[in-house]
């Protein structure tokens, strides 16, 4: 489930973190690293237990209406179809879901307020109304839950909000970002100040990075489910669920680019300063000189990554955490870069 993308993703963090704090230790940033990963699987396993967590809300909401004092004919014979959805059932019976929960610090029954919100969303679409009229069959119980996850629960502002101050991912968890656009010079304390007084306001619009690890880890959600057969799985939905790391190699890929990348690092940016179109190094905005670090590193140290895979990663990567022009000038210096290195000989790929 975590693939290099993610990786990337997190190594590229703690490289800002030591951009930002110089002083922070390699043994920190790498413990960082590992820690962030780990979160990042949590998540996965995470999401796939919160259609269980629907369906248990649903059911004590069901269970209090029939017990009103005077039950309407809706309350006494309430449609039950989501209750006895099959996917749900498979997701409750996964021993690989339930044991990982156990010892992660969140849980889906502490946020019932938030949970009673989305359901009541939930059973107000189309998409619950053509369900309950449905056939029953799995398919059609597992259609329903990738269709209300993609298009209507994952979008929920109110769920991204709690995952963003439950920390599950980074400092800044959704890795959603803000660009704020200036005309003259401003001290940072005023540039805070306007920026917190503009969050929760239309004028502040953050957007999510679609590379990043929560957009990443709520695909594999709607991947695993929409790969799970019970005719073919006599495991269950134990069958479909992902490890950590489905190519052993990856679970090293990481920690290695952030040492490689952190032991040469000053070497390395005295390379890229070369290729940098005429452009003062010193002006450099100094997120597009770490993705450029990270790509040389890679580049030189994992000869069983094409190049082309390379630069693609960090083209993007550049597009969706730094600057409007940054993948375009990225994809430019390695494209000079990767090419003055094979003249070299230092490059051999």
């Amino acid at each position: 489930m975590i693939n290099r993308t993610v990786l990337r993703v997190r190594v590229f963090q703690q490289l800002y973190a030591h951009y930002i704090r110089p002083e922070l230790p390699q043994r920190e940033l790498l413990k960082q690293y590992h820690d962030a990963v780990n979160k990042t699987y949590g998540l996965y396993i995470y999401l796939l237990d919160l259609p269980a967590a629907l369906t248990r809300k649903h059911d004590r909401l069901t269970e209090a209406r029939r017990k009103k004092f005077r039950p309407t004919q809706e309350d006494l014979n309430p449609n039950v179809r989501l209750s006895h959805n099959r996917l749900t059932d498979a997701l409750v019976l996964c021993s690989g879901i339930t044991e990982y929960l156990q010892k992660f610090p969140y849980a889906w029954s502490d946020q019932d307020p938030m949970l009673h919100r989305i359901l009541s969303r939930l059973t107000s679409t189309d998409l619950y109304r053509h369900y309950t009229r449905s056939a029953d069959t799995f398919e059609s119980d597992r259609t329903f839950w990738v269709d209300i996850l993609s298009k209507q629960v994952f979008r929920d502002e109110e769920l991204n909000e709690y995952l963003e101050e439950a920390n599950l991912y980074w400092d800044n968890p959704l890795d959603t970002w803000e660009r704020i656009t200036l005309n003259e010079p401003v001290r940072a304390e005023e540039l805070e100040a306007a920026a917190d007084a503009l969050h929760g306001t239309p004028q502040c619009k953050g957007t999510n990075a679609h590379m990043s690890p929560v957009e990443i880890a709520k695909e594999f959600v709607l991947k695993s489910i929409k790969l799970y057969d019970p005719e073919r799985m006599p495991q269950g939905f134990n069958e479909v669920l992902l490890p950590p790391y489905p190519n052993p190699s990856d679970k090293v890929f990481g920690e290695k680019l952030l040492k490689y990348a952190l032991a040469h690092r000053d070497e390395y940016n005295a390379i890229i300063d070369e290729y940098c179109n005429g452009r003062n190094p010193e002006r450099m905005v100094g997120v597009d000189k770490l993705i450029l670090l990270m790509a040389l590193t890679e580049a030189l140290h994992f000869p069983d990554v094409p190049l082309s895979v390379t630069a693609n990663e960090y083209i993007e990567l550049a597009k969706n955490y730094s600057t409007p022009k940054s993948g375009a000038f990225i994809n430019g210096v390695l494209g000079k870069l990767f090419e003055g290195l094979r003249k070299t000989h230092k490059l051999l790929k």
